[in-house]
């Protein structure tokens, strides 16, 4: 039972989390998360996953590594967005589909 309790909260941890990276990939913005939480994050999710494997819980590894992968996921759309988009001659260019057509058709 006590296995069961662990590996229940760990799902709902992971599903909660889930709607963000799917709204990150969508919309490839990752404005309102900060690169600090994430890296606390990380090492948080690193303490927990050996934690985890040293008592042998599974829940708690197996959370904390699913966890981990989700946030990594995350900072590499916010690495994604910082990076600048260049043309063929190194010159700064549209990144996306959504801001060319913006461009294209001028603002609303």
């Amino acid at each position: 039972m006590t296995e069961f309790i662990g590996l229940a909260s760990g799902m709902i941890c992971v599903v909660a989390m889930a709607p963000q990276v799917y709204k990150s990939y969508k919309t490839g913005s990752t404005d309102d998360i900060s690169t600090s939480m994430l890296i606390m994050m990380y090492i948080s999710m690193g303490l927990g996953t050996a934690y985890g494997f040293l008592i042998r819980h599974v829940a708690i590894y197996a959370t904390d590594i699913t966890l981990l992968v989700l946030y990594m996921m995350i900072h590499c759309i916010k690495l994604r967005e910082s990076t600048p988009c260049k043309d063929k001659n190194g010159e700064q260019a549209v990144c996306d589909v959504e801001t060319a057509d913006r461009q294209i058709q001028g603002p609303e």
